[in-house]
């Protein structure tokens, strides 16, 4: 039996009271019970994504600039398009819906199709150039000295990775060698900020404050530019390592507040869910129990509720094979 007009809606379970011969929601809100009938499907086969992606591309091959944009000092060429327009990663392995919790079995939804529409490209700012300018004034495209960047890595690496275990070895590798093209900048000026918190290297103090660095990395998080949700969530969880206000203050910059946003997007993308056998298991794992962890530490700090249940996620505790390059890193961590 399908749901009524009224439940489907509220997307809750239709439950007819015998006696009215109408659902108890319904009867409860005092309105007329008006069963639903189902849709026929038009003859022809849904588009694939493939064909919905090819259309879009050809929609918008007249519309992307060739100009670039530069930051003013030492800092990386950041193409005109993306300081207008970005699209989140669409694949379907990306991303978590758990529409069995509330869709009831008499609702049919295609998942397949649901997913083939691509998502719009979202226009930041009245102008092209909003994103990109922003980003030029608070120097969030200037890059530190070689030196400074070996520094900040090695800091990092020496003080905070064992707390904090975000990084791959491929995310190591593109820090060491930056790269305009293949380097996320969101992950880069995070680790900067977590770095510098924990050395006092002249090159570091020289080039920019843990504040200068907070700010580039906030500013580069807000604008965007970052369509990853795991370099996202890296970034949410290196953020941490600054808290510019005591909790007794109502703050939109400290560790709190961060734990939020990453645990928002983690959602998103599955990571409370055991993840398939594959290359990205460990590091997913070691993301969300960071989460977790992080998360215990806050709440037990300032008294306040945690974000996460644990109920809801089914995610296996870390393993020694989640940490190949060092079994005193997952003995720590799991301790």
């Amino acid at each position: 039996m399908l749901a009524c007009t009224l439940c489907h809606n509220r997307k809750v379970r239709c439950e007819v009271d015998v006696e009215s011969n109408t659902c108890i929601t319904c009867k409860a809100a005092g309105v007329e019970c008006i069963p639903r009938t189902r849709k026929r499907r038009r003859g022809g086969a849904a588009p694939t994504a493939q064909q919905l992606d090819n259309n879009q591309s050809h929609n918008y091959s007249n519309q992307q600039s060739q100009g670039v944009s530069q930051s003013s000092g030492a800092g990386i060429v950041m193409p005109m398009e993306h300081a207008s327009y970005q699209t989140p990663s669409t694949s379907q392995s990306t991303t978590y819906i758990g529409r069995g919790h509330y869709v009831t079995d008499d609702d049919e939804i295609d998942e397949t199709s649901a997913r083939a529409f691509a998502p719009a490209k979202i226009k930041i700012g009245p102008h092209a150039s909003t994103q990109r300018e922003t980003l030029v004034l608070w120097k969030a495209l200037d890059i530190p000295p070689l030196a400074t960047r070996q520094s900040l890595l090695s800091a990092f690496l020496d003080y905070c990775n064992l707390w904090t275990p975000v990084l791959e070895p491929k995310d190591i590798h593109e820090l060491s060698n930056f790269d305009q093209e293949n380097t996320s900048l969101l992950l880069a000026q995070s680790l900067w900020l977590a770095g510098s918190r924990v050395t006092n290297s002249p090159s570091v103090v020289a080039f920019a404050s843990s504040d200068d660095f907070y700010h580039r990395a906030k500013a580069v998080f807000w604008s965007g530019v970052e369509t990853d949700g795991l370099s996202a969530i890296k970034a949410s969880l290196m953020l941490q390592w600054y808290n510019p206000q005591a909790p007794e203050h109502i703050s939109f910059d400290n560790s709190g507040f961060w734990l939020k946003i990453g645990v928002g997007i983690a959602h998103q993308i599955g990571l409370h869910r055991e993840s398939p056998p594959g290359s990205s298991r460990a590091i997913r794992r070691r993301l969300w129990w960071s989460l977790v962890v992080r998360d215990s530490l806050i709440s037990v700090a300032h008294g306040r509720p945690r974000v996460i249940n644990l109920d809801d996620s089914d995610v296996q505790p870390p393993i020694p094979s989640d940490f190949p390059d060092s079994q005193f890193a997952f003995q720590l961590f799991s301790a």
